[in-house]
């Protein structure tokens, strides 16, 4: 039995634009039917989707962000896919790290892909579901606001003036 494997590499131009090159490894073809199939990562941030040709995606609003095949057949061999976001987030985090088969941090999952692939021996559909590691966006720590400095400041007063 061969193994499905999707090669992800990371781009990132240090301004918020964080680009997913995807490749099937191993002579694999990932092949994406319009009534199924998707590729699913966290982008915390996600402003704009980078979206290829052929492919819809939309985010949740836990910052999942879902591509999928929108009106054809959809199909990432050995030629690079590239997916992508605009992200308000500008620093970097590594998604999908395990140790002893622990994820390291829930707030950083792996991303997901399920789809046919078509491995070159026997030439047969075979569906695959996979994790992998990406680099992305960290998730964003609100800032306090105006009004909430405000309270914490008259409780703070509050606090004082009651000793």
């Amino acid at each position: 039995m061969q193994a499905v494997t999707l090669e992800v590499e990371s781009l990132y131009d240090n301004h918020g634009t964080f680009q997913f090159s995807m490749k099937a490894g191993d002579g694999l073809t990932w092949n994406f039917p319009v009534s199924g199939g998707f590729i699913t990562m966290k982008l915390p941030g996600t402003l704009e989707l980078i979206t290829p040709e052929g492919w819809a995606g939309i985010v949740d609003e836990d910052d999942m962000v879902t591509w999928t095949a929108k009106s054809s057949l959809q199909v990432i061999g050995s030629d690079p896919v590239v997916f992508g976001v605009k992200s308000a987030s500008t620093e970097l985090a590594r998604y999908g790290r395990y140790v002893d088969g622990k994820l390291l941090d829930p707030a950083y999952p792996a991303g997901a892909m399920a789809a046919f692939a078509i491995v070159p021996e026997p030439a047969s559909p075979v569906l695959g579901y996979l994790g992998f590691t990406y680099v992305g966006p960290a998730a964003m720590v609100p800032e306090p606001g105006v009004v909430g400095l405000s309270v914490l400041g008259g409780l703070l007063l509050l606090r004082r003036c009651r000793r």
